[in-house]
Formats: C-alpha cells, sequence, structure tokens
C-alpha cells in the first residue's frame, strides 16, 4: 500500500493544490467579504428605513473550498444567508455595488435571473460566486443550524436551490470524524484531479462534478469507517475505486437510512420522478433530495465505470508510489483513443450570442449523446470535458464557411485570392466527441448519422430566441491530424 505523504506530496510539488501563502490569500477573500457585512445591513436599512438595530446576515463557504478540498485552480462558493428584511432584488443590486468600491474586486457579473441567482466576481485573481438565501427570520445568528428542515418553510425556489450547497457540505461535516477531515481532503483532492486528467470532470455534458464525487467518497468513507478499517490516504482510495468499480447502477446511492421529507416521514425512492430513469443516481443527502448526476447517459456511465475499474485494477499493478501515481493520473488521449471524432461546432457573429449559447451548450449537449445511443453501429461515444473556445477573424465569406465548419483559415489556400473580400469576426466553440463504430463489411466504417443530427438542431432551434439567429451549429467527422492542430492551436 501507498504512504500517504506521496499523495500529498505529489500534489503540492505538481501545483495541483495550494501552498501556505496562496491558502492565506484564499483566507484574505473571506475577511473581505465578512468586512462587507456591515455596509450592506446599513444600505438595506436607509432604503428600507428599518428600525431594527439587530438585523445580521452569515456569509459562509461552501463546495470544495468550504471543505477545504479544492485544487488550486478552484473557485470559492460563498452563501449569504439574510433575514426577511433583506429582499432578493434589493440584496443584488447593493451588494453588487459595494463589490465595486473594492480596488480587488473585478469582472462582476449579476446573475439574478438564473435558476441559482449568482453573483459573480474575481477577487485578488481567484474566481467567487456569490449565491443568497432569505429566511424568514428577523435575523441569522452566527451559530445557525441550517440542516433545521424547520428553516425550509415558505422558501422559495431560488432561495432551495441556493441552500442546497451550504446544507449538503454541512451534512458531509457531521459525518465526518474530524481525526480523518485532513485524510478525507486529500483523497477528494486526488479523487478530482484524477477525474480532471481522464476527462471525466463535467456535470453538464454527462460526467460528474466535485459534489458528486465527493458524495461518492463520503459513501465509501462511512461505508469503511462503520467496518472499523484503517482510514489513509491510500486506502480510502483503494476502498472508493474498489466500490465504484463494482457498484450494481441504477442502484441507487443514499447516504441516509432513507430518504425524508421536509418534516421527517419517509418517502419512496420509485416516487420520486427525476429518478425514474436515471442511469447513475446518486441521491443528495439534504431535503429536496436531487440527483448529483442528473445528465449521465448510458454512454457516460460505461466511461465512468471503466475509468473506476482502471483506478482498482491499478491498486495492485505497481510497487512503487510514483510508478502509481503518474498512471493513474495519466491524461486521457482522445485522439489516440477513438479513430472516428466528430466535431460539434456553435458559431455566432455576435459576442451576445456566443455567451448566451456558452450558458444553454451544457444543457443540450447530452440530448446529442443520447440521439447517438440510438444508432446501432456506434458502440461506445465519448464526449470531451474540453471546449474550444476562440473568436476568430476571416477575410471573406468562404474563410468563414470554413471556420463554421470548424477547420482553420491556414488550410484553405484557395480562397485567400478568391473571393470578394468581405471580412468579419466569428466567436467559436468546438466540442469533440470520440465514437467507436462496429466495422461493417458494406460500408467500411461509415455510418449514417443525419437523423440524429437533425433531431439535435431541432433540439437547438427550440433553445435559440429571435434575438440568435446568427448562430450555426455544425457536426462533422474530424481527422486526427486536425483534432491535433486544433488541441494546439488552443494551448
Amino acid at each position: 500500500m501507498y504512504s500517504d505523504g506521496s499523495w500529498s506530496n505529489y500534489l503540492i510539488r505538481n501545483n495541483i493544490i495550494e501552498n501556505d501563502n496562496q491558502l492565506r490569500r484564499r483566507e484574505g477573500i473571506m475577511q473581505l467579504l465578512q468586512q462587507l457585512r456591515p455596509p450592506l445591513i446599513y444600505e438595506i436599512r436607509q432604503e428600507s428605513n428599518l428600525k431594527k438595530d439587530n438585523i445580521e446576515c452569515q456569509i459562509i463557504p461552501f463546495g470544495s473550498y468550504g471543505l477545504g478540498a479544492h485544487l488550486a485552480t478552484g473557485d470559492i462558493d460563498v452563501c449569504v444567508i439574510s433575514p426577511s428584511p433583506v429582499r432578493r432584488r434589493d440584496f443584488f443590486r447593493l451588494f453588487a455595488d459595494i463589490l465595486k468600491k473594492q480596488h480587488t474586486v473585478q469582472d462582476i457579473l449579476v446573475l439574478d435571473n438564473a435558476r441559482v441567482p449568482i453573483i459573480k466576481c474575481t477577487i485578488d485573481r481567484i474566481p467567487v460566486d456569490i449565491s443568497f438565501v432569505r429566511l424568514k427570520k428577523d435575523t441569522i445568528a452566527r451559530d445557525i443550524n441550517i440542516l433545521d428542515n424547520a428553516l425550509l418553510v415558505g422558501l422559495d425556489e431560488p432561495c432551495m436551490g441556493s441552500f442546497s450547497g451550504p446544507r449538503t457540505l454541512q451534512f458531509m461535516l457531521k459525518h465526518i470524524d474530524p481525526d480523518h477531515l485532513g485524510v478525507f481532503r486529500t483523497v477528494v483532492q486526488c479523487i478530482k484531479w484524477w477525474s480532471m486528467q481522464r476527462s471525466l470532470y463535467d456535470k453538464f455534458i454527462g460526467y460528474l462534478n466535485s459534489n458528486a464525487l465527493t458524495l461518492l467518497l463520503l459513501k465509501t468513507y462511512m461505508n469503511e469507517r462503520a467496518a472499523k478499517h484503517p482510514i489513509g490516504v491510500s486506502s480510502l482510495l483503494a476502498a472508493f475505486f474498489a466500490q465504484w468499480s463494482l457498484w450494481p447502477w441504477p442502484t441507487p446511492v443514499m447516504l441516509t437510512d432513507f430518504i425524508a421529507d421536509h418534516d421527517g416521514t419517509p418517502v419512496d425512492y420509485k416516487s420520486l420522478t427525476d429518478f425514474t430513469s436515471a442511469p447513475m443516481p446518486i441521491l443528495t443527502p439534504c431535503y429536496r433530495v436531487e440527483n448529483a448526476a442528473p445528465h449521465v447517459t448510458k454512454s457516460t456511465l460505461r466511461v465512468l465505470r471503466r475509468e473506476f475499474s482502471r483506478g482498482d485494477i491499478m491498486r495492485s499493478e505497481f510497487d512503487s508510489d510514483e510508478a502509481m501515481i503518474r498512471k493513474l493520473f495519466k491524461p486521457f488521449d482522445l485522439v489516440r483513443s477513438f479513430t472516428h471524432i466528430l466535431k460539434v461546432v456553435f458559431s455566432s457573429d455576435t459576442l451576445a450570442t456566443h455567451e448566451s449559447w456558452l450558458r444553454k451548450i451544457p444543457d443540450i449537449l447530452p440530448r446529442l449523446i443520447e440521439f447517438l445511443e440510438e444508432v446501432p453501429e456506434i458502440r461506445q461515444i465519448q464526449p470531451y470535458t474540453k471546449s474550444y473556445v476562440k473568436a476568430v477573424s476571416y477575410r471573406n465569406r468562404g474563410e468563414k464557411t470554413m471556420l463554421q465548419l470548424g477547420d482553420r483559415i491556414e488550410k484553405t489556400e484557395m480562397v485567400r485570392k478568391g473571393p470578394t473580400m468581405d471580412p468579419g469576426l466569428l466567436h467559436r466553440t468546438i466540442y469533440l466527441i470520440g465514437l467507436d463504430v462496429i466495422p461493417a463489411e458494406d460500408n467500411g466504417n461509415t455510418i449514417d448519422i443525419s437523423r440524429q443530427v437533425k433531431m439535435f438542431r431541432s433540439v437547438v432551434d427550440s433553445k435559440r430566441n429571435t434575438k440568435e439567429r446568427d448562430l450555426v451549429v455544425h457536426i462533422t467527422a474530424a481527422k486526427r491530424r486536425d483534432i491535433d492542430s486544433l488541441i494546439k492551436e488552443h494551448m
């Protein structure tokens, strides 16, 4: 078995996790946010003419940073828990104005109409997402028990969604022995880095995010602890891969003895319609129960199973710590793994359309995977988690068409002198999907996916508003050398 120190040393040496100086920078960001609470309350009192002087709100971190298991590239998620006198529209307007006055705060974006409304910003070069919950209380005490379901009474949908992350974190901390917390954090960091390197870290295109991976690890930890097995980084990581390589999906993963309604009464799993056809149901532990892996498809589940098994097999393959770690974290190579690769190209003339579709694409791309799963000649589909986003200049219509197909202008020498000059700028995002195709004697490796492409275009059109007519979507086959060029172009 591998020493626990080998894992931590690898993460630090390769700048995957932060050193003490970098951690102090994040602590400074939290201190700044805490210092902004009194100005927020002051502005609320002034605007609403409130006479009460005991109004308090709390700002709490959650997610990976709240757990202490973030990576060096990770953001900071915080939730502002406010009493009833603080209205949502006032918070998003006033707190954004307060943030603008801070010289270390940049790139402020208020998404107050999102399903989970947030303020996105950068503080001291670190991305920060700020959500908001308004409770039916006169003030928010520092020691508030956010796991108390009585707090949920009367909460609207945006607040319910914003409260899920902080409540999940508190559940996790409640079920991790303080003596094991350091080990648990390191294993979370190892698993996150493994999933990123193996192209598995993206909830929206059919894989898992930090929350889902951490819930799986918590389930493994609770089992190991109940069995009185020693808890170390190596042993817990080994148990994680062993458990999930053999899990009989779609059996649901539950962290509680039963699913509880808001009043604590049991709820029948079969009555939860969101889980009816879920290939990989991972239940969040607090009311309201949700699937932490809602976009997993049959194909991406096969990929995840394969990678869990790969990690499990590796436990006994290597004699040295470094060899095991390097192999486990070896980056997935899409070009070398698949002979057939699809390019899904979204392009638009305007930046507004492009930015709008950067938010919409993750919700609809799994639909394309599901459509492709209907093609019997395709035995494996693997969407690549990295996307390629770039604004590219063109000189004429011919070059624009080539860019819309996902090609590079440098290869289109024939259009340089021919067509009339009509220059412009195209905003483009490219996704890649690896396909493993069953060879056929009559048509080689050629398959017909025109019906699936047409259905996907219909999905795109249904999400397009009247101001986004400039969006163009192309799905084309790509050669390996073209993908190599694309990757190098975006390095």
